[in-house]
């Protein structure tokens, strides 16, 4: 077993700016990060700014919001791309953990969704997203 330390790009955080957050991986031996996708794009953070993060990442957390928003939304109805997602983690040979990240409704509103039933219908689209790009590769 092993251990790996990670920060997140998370809310309220100098690591939610990729610059940043590339810098102290640069400057701090062996840590990584974990992508939290749901914030960046609620951040404003396009995936396309992503990329340069993803030779750090240790874990990944899957929801989708929109883009400059405060909450997450069903998947597909905000900024995510999951086929981009997967083909770029793919491109990096990430192989740590991915995980669906939709949290309860919250006093500030950060969330419109009911988390059960959407964590089980996006495990779904991921679970044929990975098989998908595992059949054609």
């Amino acid at each position: 077993m092993g251990l790996a330390l990670t920060v997140e790009t998370f809310y309220d955080s100098p690591f939610i700016d990729p610059s940043y957050a590339l810098a102290m991986c640069d400057a701090v031996k062996d840590i990584g990060l974990t992508l939290d996708t749901a914030t960046l794009l609620s951040k404003r953070v396009s995936q396309a700014q992503w990329g340069p993060l993803f030779p750090f990442l240790r874990h990944v957390h899957v929801a989708d919001a929109e883009i400059g928003q405060s909450h997450q939304v069903p998947y597909g109805k905000g900024g995510l791309d999951l086929p981009g997602l997967v083909a770029d983690l793919r491109k990096v040979n990430y192989a740590a953990a991915i995980s669906i990240e939709y949290i309860g409704p919250l006093p500030v509103g950060r969330t419109s969704v009911a988390p059960e039933p959407e964590i089980v219908r996006l495990r779904s689209i991921l679970e044929d997203e990975l098989a998908k790009e595992t059949s054609s590769g």
